[in-house]
């Protein structure tokens, strides 16, 4: 009898491991799509009960990582057979696989779809169809617009929703004129611009190739016109592209065509804005500040470029930029300082120096937040040491960590919204009432009963002292509020701890 339980209890124990191994999708761990697996080691995957329609919390699928990791062609081709991974499957952001082939320049893949049925027209979430998505990654294969251009698609009318047409989205990453003859003999014109004003130079400074740049001067494109919003080829030059910024080069050549490094926006934008977030060549920043750009230049939102950098840029480039400004505790629309976004989104060494230079530790936002809340509010186990150095600092200074934040919350209320039991648990050192209502007449255990994934921050609360009985202003009990919960319900998590 022994024996026959011990066989059971192994079966079951073999079934759990199997279920819990296939619970993890290799075919959505990009190190799988690394090796560059033949069609063979995939269709192995899938037998082993790897999920080839599956898609993980932001939508990316197996065809779409085996699409941007550039797989065998076939690999792919066999994926889009399989049911639940149509030609027109949305995925991340809405794109559809023709998205992602138009993205990867796969011309041979891009003829499959389009061969296939996949929609030319089909709009992600940024309004972009397959080809101008693709254009606005850096699109310059021929065979590609070819293609689309065989299905019926006109070139010249394929456009972003600002009016840009392809050439001025894929003219950052032309290289010669050569790629760009090939845009101009499709009809479009070498002087289209978008909505706003802005021509193929503004476009194309964004990678900033001088080379290509003087070409465009040559060939009489107007650089010299502002656009509509008053901004000029500094505005897309600071923009950069999706991991690149241009160097010192660039910027000095645009200034010596005349073009004014100090430009500002009609918003209260300007190049100085982009560049504070993250630039870290000084000398970048001096050829600005020399030509009169304004650290405590305002945008729309109130945020200036020294607010931008305190935010994330390093230390070297936030003291820089400090030398100029007027006033260290100016706020931008939300009433958010300076020490209050380094607080929670940059380092020790910065918040210190803010600090060090004037900054007011105790100062709310409009919302009534101190920085308190945007340091608690930031925590994540990515960032632990850099919130742990932050927190003893701020703690040092005589940051009052017990204080009622916006709306009536305590920074409980922070820690369960944020379903995270170790900030619970470094929250629970600064002797804050556990039991406090916020404006919603709600607890942080009534939070944690709503936000809670398992019953882990339930019983951390009830044994610091949280009150189970307290009800909201509903009278709506912690066990209701639990019990309501989806999370918990999936998980057949008991309950009866809550009714005492």
């Amino acid at each position: 009898m022994k024996i026959v339980k011990q066989i059971a209890l192994t079966a079951l124990l073999f079934v759990s491991l199997t279920s819990i191994a296939q619970e993890k999708n290799e075919l959505l761990d990009r190190k799988f799509w690394k090796t560059n697996p033949d069609l063979a080691a995939l269709k192995q995957k899938i037998t082993e009960g790897n999920d080839p329609a599956e898609s993980d919390s932001n939508s990316f699928d197996a065809t779409t990582l085996a699409i941007t990791t550039k797989q065998d062609t076939e690999v792919i081709k066999y994926l889009v057979s399989l049911d639940g991974n149509g030609v027109d499957k949305k995925t991340h952001d809405s794109r559809i696989y023709l998205h992602w082939a138009s993205y990867s320049g796969d011309a041979e893949l891009v003829q499959y779809l389009l061969d296939n049925g996949a929609s030319v027209t089909a709009l992600d979430s940024h309004r972009f169809t397959p080809l101008a998505f693709g254009a606005n990654a850096g699109l310059t294969n021929p065979a590609v617009y070819n293609a689309f251009e065989n299905k019926g698609v006109n070139l010249a009318d394929e456009k972003n929703e600002h009016g840009a047409n392809v050439l001025l989205l894929a003219a950052a990453s032309l290289k010669n004129e050569k790629e760009l003859d090939f845009f101009l003999s499709k009809g479009i014109a070498l002087d289209s611009k978008d909505n706003d004003g802005n021509g193929i130079f503004n476009y194309a400074s964004k990678k900033g190739n001088i080379d290509f740049l003087k070409l465009l001067v040559k060939k009489g494109v107007d650089y010299k016109t502002l656009n509509s919003n008053g901004g000029n080829a500094f505005m897309f030059a600071s923009q950069g592209g999706r991991g690149f910024s241009n160097g010192l080069p660039v910027y000095t050549y645009l200034k010596g065509l005349g073009l004014e490094p100090n430009i500002v926006e009609k918003s209260g934008s300007t190049p100085l804005h982009r560049l504070a977030f993250g630039t870290k060549d000084a000398a970048i920043f001096e050829l600005f500040l020399n030509a009169g750009a304004d650290v405590n230049q305002a945008d729309e939102e109130g945020n200036t470029p020294f607010l931008n950098a305190a935010a994330r840029n390093e230390l070297a480039m936030v003291q820089l930029l400090a030398k100029d400004v007027t006033n260290i505790n100016a706020a931008n629309n939300s009433g958010e300082t300076a020490l209050m976004l380094a607080a929670h989104d940059n380092k020790a060494d910065v918040v210190d120096f803010l600090i060090e230079k004037g900054a007011d530790i105790n100062a709310k936002d409009a919302t009534g937040n101190t920085a308190a809340f945007y340091l608690a509010d930031s925590y994540s186990k990515r960032n632990a040491t850099a919130f742990d150095a932050k927190l003893a600092l701020l703690k040092s200074k005589g940051l009052k960590f017990n204080t009622v934040q916006g709306e009536g919350n305590t920074l409980y209320h922070v820690a369960a919204k944020k379903n995270d039991l170790e900030l619970l648990k470094k929250v629970s050192d600064f002797n804050i009432d556990i039991n406090a209502k916020n404006d919603e007449g709600i607890t942080a255990l009534h939070l944690a009963a709503m936000k809670a994934e398992n019953d882990k921050l339930l019983k951390f609360l009830l044994a610091k002292g949280a009150d189970a009985k307290s009800t909201t202003d509903f009278e709506e009990t912690v066990y209701d509020l639990a019990s309501e919960n989806e999370v918990l319900k999936k998980g057949n998590t008991s309950l009866d701890f809550l009714k005492r």
